[in-house]
C-alpha cells in the first residue's frame, strides 16, 4: 500500500495550458483581469489585443504637437468677399428681371420685402424651385438662378413662371392688405421679363411679359 502512495506521488501532474502573450506590455490579463481568460478563451484574448491596441492609437493620435510643427501647418483659406461670391453668383445661368410699380397706383410703393419665386410654368401649388428676397425698393433689377434653388442642385430647365410679392410684414406665408403682386412666364434660363405690380386681389397669371 504504501509502494502504491509512492507511485501515485511520482505521477505527474499535467501541465497547465500556457497562456498567450504579447498584447501590450503586462498582456490580456491586465486588460481583462485573470478570471475572464478562463471563461471566454480565444475571444477574451483577441478582446484585450484590440483594447490594448486602440488605447495605444487614441493616445497617439491626441499627443499635442510641437511649436514648430504647428508653425509648419497652412492656415485656411480665406473666405470669397462679397465681390468673389456676387461674380460667381453671376456666372450662374438664370433669369433676368426689372420689376416696377403698376402706373395707375398713385403714391409710392409700400415699405417691404421683395420675394422672386419661381415655379415650373401653370403650377400655383407646392413648394417653388427657388426663392430670393430683396429690399423693397423699386424699380429693382434681379437675376435668380439655381444658386437661389430651395433644394441646393435643383436645376432650373423648361418652362418657368416668375412671380414677385412685395410683402410689407416680411412674412411670406401672409396677405394683407396693400401687399403687391406680379407675374410673368412661361420663361426659360437666359430670359428676361418685366413684371409690373398690383394689389395682391388684382394680380392675375400673365399680368407681365416674357421677353
Amino acid at each position: 500500500m504504501q509502494e502504491h502512495r509512492r507511485r501515485g506521488s511520482t505521477q505527474q501532474q499535467p501541465a497547465s495550458p500556457r497562456r498567450p502573450s504579447g498584447c501590450g506590455a503586462q498582456g490580456p490579463s491586465a486588460a481583462l483581469g485573470r478570471a475572464t481568460l478562463p471563461g471566454y478563451g480565444l475571444l477574451a484574448l483577441v478582446a484585450a489585443c484590440v483594447i490594448v491596441t486602440g488605447t495605444a492609437c487614441v493616445s497617439r493620435n491626441v499627443e499635442r504637437i510641437s511649436a514648430e510643427e504647428r508653425a509648419s501647418i497652412a492656415p485656411p483659406p480665406e473666405p470669397n468677399s462679397q465681390a468673389e461670391r456676387a461674380a460667381s453668383a453671376a456666372a450662374i445661368p438664370g433669369i433676368d428681371g426689372t420689376v416696377v410699380m403698376a402706373a395707375d397706383l398713385a403714391g409710392p410703393a409700400p415699405p417691404g420685402v421683395l420675394y422672386i419665386i419661381v415655379r415650373v410654368a401653370g403650377r400655383a401649388e407646392g413648394p417653388p424651385l427657388a426663392v430670393k428676397q430683396l429690399s423693397g425698393e423699386l424699380p429693382a433689377e434681379f437675376r435668380i438662378s439655381e444658386a437661389d434653388a430651395m433644394i441646393p442642385g435643383t436645376p432650373l430647365v423648361g418652362d418657368l413662371d416668375v412671380i414677385v410679392r412685395l410683402d410689407q410684414d416680411g412674412n411670406a406665408f401672409s396677405r394683407q392688405d396693400g401687399d403687391l403682386e406680379g407675374r410673368a412666364g412661361p420663361v426659360q434660363v437666359g430670359g428676361r421679363v418685366q413684371i409690373v405690380l398690383y394689389p395682391t386681389a388684382t394680380a392675375e397669371p400673365g399680368s407681365a411679359g416674357a421677353r
